[in-house]
């Protein structure tokens, strides 16, 4: 079942790396998985740091609304997106694609962050600010440092497609890059 190859050649990958179609699907994905983990991380960082420690009106109602998009599901919106990203230009585009990705996967990640910041000694963010920083300084920084810990989980599941199933993906796909 197992035997050793007969000689080691690459004619294969020279021959998949020269079919134009795939460089250009790996570019594309590359092109859409790279900033939708970048904007999902910066964004949810930033939200969760907000929602876990900074007081504002409404705070809770929008965290619940946040919570409540978790069980959206990605067809229900898949039409309604398609026909304002017509409107605006973006159907069919690579940012339109991104914009999508990262809608769906806030949701999660500013979930998971905002109690994970919650669960984080005061003290901490106290101290921060005792070295000099307020709420935009310093404490951005402490934000994305400590932001950073639990994100490798929530990073993969933002660059893996949010979590969807391989299904919904591929049927997203079809209708926004279509034309």
């Amino acid at each position: 079942m197992f035997t050793s190859p007969g000689e080691l050649s690459f004619d294969n990958y020279s021959a998949l790396l020269g079919n134009s179609g795939i460089t250009q699907a790996f570019w594309n994905t590359v092109l859409i998985s790279v900033p939708t983990t970048v904007l999902v991380v910066v964004v949810a960082a930033l939200a969760g740091y907000a929602f876990a420690w900074l007081d504002f009106p409404g705070r809770e109602p929008v965290f619940l609304l946040v919570v409540a998009l978790l069980v959206v599901p990605v067809q229900i919106g898949l039409l309604p997106v398609a026909k304002l990203f017509g409107q605006l230009g973006l159907f069919g585009t690579i940012p339109g694609v991104v914009l999508f990705h990262v809608a769906y996967g806030l949701p999660f990640a500013v979930f998971l962050l905002r109690n994970y910041f919650a669960e984080m000694p005061k003290e901490m963010l106290e101290a921060a600010r005792m070295d000099g920083g307020a709420n935009g300084g310093s404490s951005l920084g402490w934000c994305c440092r400590w932001g950073g810990r639990p994100s490798p989980a929530w990073r993969s599941f933002s660059f893996s497609g949010c979590g969807t199933t391989c299904w919904s993906r591929c049927c997203s796909r079809t209708v926004r890059l279509s034309r």
